[in-house]
C-alpha cells in the first residue's frame, strides 16, 4: 500500500505527457512511457477487484484463523465489519486516481 501511494503521489504531481517533444527524446521515453501505463494498469485492475469483492459481500479475512484466534472470533468479526468500510473508500478512491495517472502518463 505504502508503495502504491507513493506511485500515484508521483504521477499526480509530475507533468503530462505532451507530443510535442523532439523526436530524439520522444523515443526515449516511449518505454518509460509504456511501463508506467503498464504498472498504473495492472495496479487499476487489482484495486477493482480489491474493491469489488468486498462491496459484494465477500469477507475472506474471516479465513484468517490467526486473527480470529488471537482476538476470539466476535471481536474479530466487529474489527473486519468495522475496517471493511474504510478498505472499500481506500481501493475506490485508488482506482479513480491510478485512472487519473494512466489517462496523464
Amino acid at each position: 500500500l505504502c508503495l502504491q501511494n507513493i506511485f500515484i503521489i508521483e504521477g499526480l504531481h509530475r507533468e503530462p505527457f505532451h507530443e510535442d517533444i523532439h523526436r530524439a527524446s520522444r523515443h526515449r521515453l516511449t518505454w518509460k512511457r509504456r511501463a508506467l501505463k503498464e504498472i498504473c494498469a495492472f495496479l487499476l485492475l487489482c484495486n477493482i477487484l480489491l474493491w469489488i469483492m468486498p462491496a459484494f459481500g465477500a469477507r475472506p479475512q474471516f479465513d484468517n484463523t490467526i486473527g480470529a484466534e488471537f482476538y476470539e472470533f466476535t471481536m474479530w468479526a466487529a474489527v473486519v465489519n468495522i475496517g471493511l468500510p474504510f478498505g472499500i473508500f481506500y481501493r475506490m478512491h485508488s482506482v479513480a486516481s491510478l485512472f487519473e495517472v494512466f489517462l496523464t502518463s
